[in-house]
């Protein structure tokens, strides 16, 4: 007979334990899922890349940095034994960047080479020696030499194609400048005598202006001139149409500098160091802009290409870019020597210690050098430069062994130069593989996009 199934469980006997009783069931609220936001929704669903992605991209990315910063980026393409010419920010460079002015032979010969092909163009030889300085007509075409040697001295104008004499003047201490308007029609010279207003192409006189002035310097349109009036300290500026006096800083109010202003870019400024600090001169209006600086005796003032920075030469070795319009400090470059030149496209600024993008400041080249003795100058392309200082490997010459270098920074286009530089090939397989790893996840994320529990 089939056993009756059974009707439930049956009560536990009194040998058999009770089971315990279950708690009473407690809602969590905080265990409920809640949705995501719009903005988490769309993050989830971008395709992330793949952590071998990303290591491959920061390698290219290091790469194109140490690439960028390489200090091999500036090469030296030339060496000319010779020794550049003092108290000339130019250094004998002419205006198209052709030709560079060196002297030779304890100051007897001037030499004049070609800059785009190394080689020598011509000697100039004077006797008795003690070239100290050269200016270039902006075409090359000329050149005026000073010379002196303790004693009276004299300013020669010669024709660099020819090597013949066109003009002779005498001057005595003070007149070692003998600039070149921009467009190469005056050339003043000046040297304890009457400035003298000279043609640039003939150097006959054309106008004798009645003051003993040092360092005359022309605006960079060439409307005015301006000089530092030797006895009283005045800085005197001139129309360079009808040679009338426009405007004039009394010497009272400025400590006596060799070369403490300097004309701004446009021409229409010109900073002049006073003792309440470095002021802005607006020239239409005789009136004192702005306070650019606070330091009242600096040995030098430059402008930027675009005018919006001031370079000053401190005492003490100490180097200083102000904001023109703020009066801000941008940079101070203690232990340096020499000036701090603003490259003509205003992208670099450089000496003899190194070269540094501009305004951002960020080292692109250093030069280690030792001693006083050095010089530096842009070319007008803004992309090479001449120096010459004693380093290291030259410690010990006299300043006619050091070799005046051509640097140039390497073009983009200039392939064949990056091929021998490993930061290159890094930066190339870096980023190439980066693509291919970016578009391989962007594949995988496209067949197979994430899924979320929303």
């Amino acid at each position: 007979m089939a056993e009756e199934p059974s009707q439930g469980p049956t009560e536990p006997t009194a040998n058999q334990p009770r089971p315990p009783a279950s708690p009473p069931v407690v809602l969590d609220y905080c265990h409920i899922p809640r949705r995501p936001s719009r903005v988490v929704q769309w993050l989830r669903r971008l395709p992330w890349p793949s952590w071998i992605t990303v290591i491959v991209l920061l390698l290219a990315v290091a790469a194109a940095y140490w690439l960028k910063v390489d200090h091999a980026a500036w090469t030296v393409v030339r060496e000319f034994d010779a020794r550049l010419p003092v108290h000339n920010d130019q250094a004998g460079i002419s205006a198209d960047g052709r030709r560079l002015a060196t002297i030779v032979n304890r100051g007897s010969t001037v030499r004049i080479f070609d800059l785009v092909t190394g080689k020598k163009v011509i000697d100039l030889t004077q006797s008795p020696p003690g070239a100290v300085c050269t200016a270039l007509s902006p075409d090359g075409a000329r050149i005026c030499v000073t010379y002196y040697d303790g004693g009276p001295g004299q300013a020669i104008l010669w024709d660099t194609s020819s090597g013949r004499k066109l003009s002779t003047w005498q001057f005595y201490d003070g007149g070692w400048l003998t600039p070149f308007s921009p467009d190469g029609r005056l050339l003043a010279v000046g040297g304890m005598l009457p400035l003298r207003i000279c043609d640039g192409h003939t150097g006959n006189l054309l106008t004798t202006l009645n003051a003993v002035c040092s360092y005359p310097t022309f605006s960079p349109d060439g409307r005015y001139l301006a000089a530092e009036i030797q006895q009283s300290g005045d800085v005197r500026i001139w129309d360079c149409q009808t040679w009338r006096t426009i405007a004039e800083v009394p010497g009272n109010l400025r400590r006596k500098q060799d070369g403490a202003f300097a004309f701004s870019p446009d021409g229409k400024t010109m900073a002049v160091a006073l003792d309440s600090g470095v002021w802005t001169l607006d020239l239409a209006t005789q009136r004192f802009l702005t306070r650019v600086s606070p330091t009242s005796n600096p040995a030098g003032l430059s402008f930027s290409a675009d005018g919006r920075y001031l370079v000053t030469d401190e005492t003490d070795n100490i180097r200083k870019i102000w904001d023109v319009m703020s009066g801000r400090i941008v940079w101070t470059l203690t232990q340096h020597k020499s000036t701090l030149q603003v490259s003509p496209d205003g992208a670099y600024i450089g000496s003899e210690r190194g070269v540094w993008s501009f305004p951002n400041l960020d080292p692109l080249a250093e030069f280690p050098q030792v001693g006083d003795y050095s010089n530096f100058a842009w070319l007008p392309d803004g992309r090479s430069f001449v120096t010459q200082s004693r380093d290291v490997y030259y410690a010990g010459r006299t300043p006619e062994d050091y070799p005046i270098r051509l640097f140039h920074r390497r073009r983009p286009e200039a392939i064949y130069g990056l091929l021998w530089l490993p930061q290159f090939w890094l930066a190339l397989v870096g980023g190439i593989a980066s693509i291919v790893l970016i578009y391989r996840d962007v594949r995988r994320w496209r067949r197979v996009p994430p899924r979320y529990a929303l």
